[in-house]
């Protein structure tokens, strides 16, 4: 009073209701901010009479967030898109929206953020947009990783020729995948019925195919394969084919209800191993003509080496000069049909490997006829066969392989001379039509 303090005047006021109403709301706004951290969630205001944003959650909490700060935190081929969205919310033309865009994280890459919006009005005119977003990235990284995988199947299937399905056992129904009998036309369905217009069922793979229908039809927790034929318009001939399949889904009580299955072409595997067994037969068959042969020539042999042995010890016992000179005959035409039976030998192994040739010579084929018939003619000693000689010309000049006519018509005479008991045998040769023919006939039992 009259400027002393006399007193002081205290109010007070019970606050207990309002802290404990604000330490509660805290509590939410802090529950609230956990969940949408959890969730990978951010929501925001944009109030239209300050054109700022607000945030609050997993991508920032900011406020007074003006729009091109807004827009700067947008990947640059969203932010267009973002303003044109806005527009049409604000403008009436829209109440809400969802899109995805790219916004820059706070670890500095670009996340890929859910966002949705609401428009907020008050008397018909819009004041406010509302909104949440949720990353997303990993998301979209499992995506593309699944999708990545799914287009490495499909190709790998494709390039292997295999067809791929699901059969669901309720509907009886394929569901099909690179399915040729569907078109290749991936999730196409497809039912028994028609699978059985385009395959063809073996004998020899009958009992594998019931085996696996019956699999199927009493649900059985088994797998199971079998071959089968098919035909599509997309082939020429019947193709082998493989069907394997497995328990896909079972229900609550351990029932199969679905199985999945590939069913693979095989058809050149099939072919190859034919292929095998046509070429194993014939090399059992060649082997046993090389062994008939070994055991033919080793007596053809032994023929004419037994005659030069003999006939060379009695060549050392006689004094007779025209016995000497018939022994020593006998010796020199076994000693040249030894050597032709060797070079025949050593010919057949230049033919198998493919190294024989012809050497071509111009010689009188007259001249070589009669030498190699009075050759041939000491070796039908039959006094019931007649050897006879078809020498038309006086001369015949040929360019041949001299050794090798010799070679051939000597085979066919000797081969005469063998199975002819009683006749003739005839050798000759005759021009005709610009070539030389030359033949060999006999009247033995011939080739059996």
């Amino acid at each position: 009073q009259e400027g002393e303090l006399i007193g002081i005047l205290i109010t007070a006021i019970d606050r207990t209701a309002e802290e404990k109403h604000e330490r509660q709301m805290a509590e939410q706004e802090a529950k609230l901010n956990m969940a949408m951290n959890a969730g990978n969630v951010t929501a925001w205001i944009y109030e239209l009479h300050t054109q700022e944003f607000m945030l609050r959650g997993n991508m920032r909490t900011e406020k007074g967030l003006n729009t091109e700060k807004y827009l700067g935190m947008l990947h640059p081929d969203d932010r267009i898109i973002q303003k044109e969205l806005f527009d049409t919310i604000l403008h009436g033309q829209k109440e809400s929206a969802e899109t995805v865009f790219r916004y820059m994280h706070e670890d500095g890459t670009y996340h890929y953020y859910d966002s949705r919006m609401i428009s907020k009005k008050e008397e018909d005119t819009v004041t406010a947009i509302l909104g949440t977003q949720k990353d997303i990235t990993q998301e979209i990284l499992n995506n593309k990783i699944l999708n990545d995988t799914i287009e490495k199947l499909r190709f790998a299937i494709q390039t292997a020729g295999m067809a791929m399905w699901e059969y669901n056992c309720d509907t009886q129904l394929f569901t099909t995948y690179n399915e040729p009998v569907a078109d290749y036309k991936d999730g196409a369905v497809i039912s028994m019925s028609t699978y059985d217009c385009y395959s063809q069922k073996d004998d020899e793979n009958l009992e594998l195919i019931e085996k696996a229908a019956g699999i199927v039809k009493d649900r059985k927790n088994e797998s199971y394969n079998f071959i089968v034929k098919m035909k599509t318009k997309y082939d020429s001939d019947w193709q082998y084919c493989t069907v394997r399949g497995v328990p896909m889904e079972k229900d609550k009580n351990g029932t199969v209800i679905k199985y999945l299955g590939v069913r693979l072409n095989i058809t050149e595997q099939i072919n190859y191993q034919k292929f095998l067994e046509r070429e194993k037969e014939t090399a059992q068959q060649a082997d046993k003509l090389k062994s008939a042969f070994l055991a033919n020539m080793s007596h053809e042999i032994r023929t004419p080496l037994n005659a030069i042995v003999g006939f060379s010890e009695l060549l050392q016992t006689t004094e007779d000069v025209n016995m000497r000179k018939e022994f020593m005959n006998i010796i020199n035409n076994n000693n040249e049909l030894l050597l032709r039976l060797i070079g025949d030998i050593l010919d057949l192994s230049k033919i198998e490997s493919g190294l024989m040739e012809l050497k071509l010579e111009s010689f009188d084929l007259a001249d070589a006829y009669k030498e190699t018939f009075m050759a041939l003619k000491q070796r039908c000693t039959n006094p019931e066969v007649e050897f006879i000689g078809h020498n038309p010309y006086k001369s015949c000049l040929v360019k041949l392989d001299k050794n090798r006519l010799v070679q051939v018509g000597t085979n066919f005479i000797t081969n005469a001379i063998k199975h002819t008991d009683r006749g003739r045998i005839t050798m000759g040769y005759s021009y005709i039509d610009g070539g030389i023919k030359l033949y060999v006939e006999d009247t033995g039992h011939g080739i059996p």
